[in-house]
């Protein structure tokens, strides 16, 4: 017997490998933007631990550095810490930290920093 036609069986496993694979190809889109998405926020993340960095630049990290080099505070819905410490009799570390709640997800950054009599900060500053 010859058979020329497919049988509703044949039709709906059909539509269901299909189905099974469209699912699959639309996931591609959500995990990209995702991912774009989280890319975005830790940019710009970097770019408010850059700017609270470079905020004290010529400023003396010693004992009696103003309140404001040690604080904390919010940029652009990003809260950040800032906290300096010394690793030595002339080496000071600026620590900025950044912690943002976004579309995907917590996030935390950290990015520091080292000053001493040779750095670039203290050339200009004499």
């Amino acid at each position: 017997m010859s058979r020329s036609a497919f049988s509703l069986v044949e039709t709906l496993i059909a539509m269901l490998i299909l189905s099974i694979a469209l699912v699959g190809l639309a996931a591609v889109p959500v995990a990209t933007t995702r991912l774009m998405v989280h890319g975005v926020e830790r940019e710009r993340a970097i770019s408010v631990a850059m700017t609270k960095l470079e905020e004290v630049e010529g400023v003396p990290l010693d004992s009696s550095a103003p309140g404001w080099v040690r604080s904390s505070g919010t940029d652009r819905d990003f809260d950040w810490t800032r906290t300096v410490s010394t690793s030595g009799s002339d080496i000071w570390t600026v620590t900025v930290r950044v912690d943002w709640s976004g579309l995907s997800g917590n996030g935390t950054l950290s990015l520091s920093r080292d000053y001493g009599p040779f750095s670039a900060r203290e050339v200009f500053e004499r």
